[in-house]
């Protein structure tokens, strides 16, 4: 991952983009006292784009990747919905990338666009997780981002939850 990481800052360096914002956790107060289950389910993650910039994607994967317990993600699925020629850096810069990640992150390429739902749809197919969280691929998680919600899934499966912006 280091190598992966080297890479990347040199990439985002270039571009101008921050590797790490650094933002403060914007916990909700109840949310920083922890004390959570230990057998919370794991989350799969899933990502869907087409021609997204491949550092901002990046950037959105690895703040998953930093900032959540390892015991708790299963997988990182980033699903391409057919980006075309236009973004040629979206393909194979991605799968090299990709495969120095340890296996976590698997990238699922889609022959035609199939709009969001259903590239959620087949990412979901494609995950291990026994909780799937949908984020856009150009997000930034804070330390502690999925606790709160694995908590409240643990008490009641039945819930969905979403972030309030």
């Amino acid at each position: 991952f280091t190598f992966c990481k080297a890479r990347f800052l040199r990439c985002a360096f270039f571009k101008g983009v921050l590797f790490d914002s650094g933002h403060p956790s914007p916990y909700y107060f109840r949310c920083k006292n922890g004390g959570w289950p230990t057998d919370l389910p794991r989350a799969s993650v899933i990502f869907c784009f087409h021609n997204e910039n491949l550092v901002v994607l990046l950037r959105s994967i690895y703040s998953v990747l930093m900032r959540t317990p390892p015991e708790l993600l299963a997988d990182v699925i980033v699903v391409d919905d057919a980006s075309t020629e236009k973004h040629p850096d979206i393909k194979e810069p991605l799968d090299e990338i990709v495969a120095l990640m340890g296996g976590k992150v698997k990238v699922l390429r889609l022959d035609q666009r199939s709009g969001l739902i259903k590239a959620r749809m087949a990412g979901a197919a494609y995950s291990t997780g026994e909780f799937l969280v949908f984020f856009d691929a150009h997000i930034e998680c804070s330390h502690g981002w999925v606790e709160p919600m694995l908590e409240r899934i643990y008490h009641n499966p039945t819930y969905g939850m979403f972030y309030i912006l």
